[in-house]
């Protein structure tokens, strides 16, 4: 066989493979979906607790922040203070191997 076939026949094995796993992960999607949306599977305290996190998603999203914090002097003339932690190995590497 060619090198040209070879990389025909790994390319549509590649896009087979993409395919199947988009099938299977859109159709674990779509039940996860039914049941979120429909209720029917909820209890209902579950349900009503669905829909109060729904309802704090929703207002969060109303919040705005003020990007004027990052033009404030105060801000800009903060100082990097990080030190860089290097990595010394403490100990033996296997604490159970018998001294010799």
């Amino acid at each position: 066989m060619s090198p040209t076939f070879k990389k025909l026949i790994a390319a549509l094995c590649v896009i087979v493979l993409l395919g199947g796993v988009y099938v299977y992960v859109s159709s674990r999607n779509s039940d996860s979906e039914m049941v979120l949306s429909s209720g029917e599977f909820l209890s209902p305290e579950a349900a009503q607790r669905t829909e109060e996190v729904l309802r704090n998603i929703q207002e969060i999203d109303g919040y705005k922040l003020d990007d004027t914090l990052f033009l404030d002097r105060r801000f800009t003339s903060l100082v990097d203070t990080r030190i860089e932690l290097i990595d010394i190995r403490t100990g033996r590497y296997d604490p159970f191997v018998p001294v010799n």
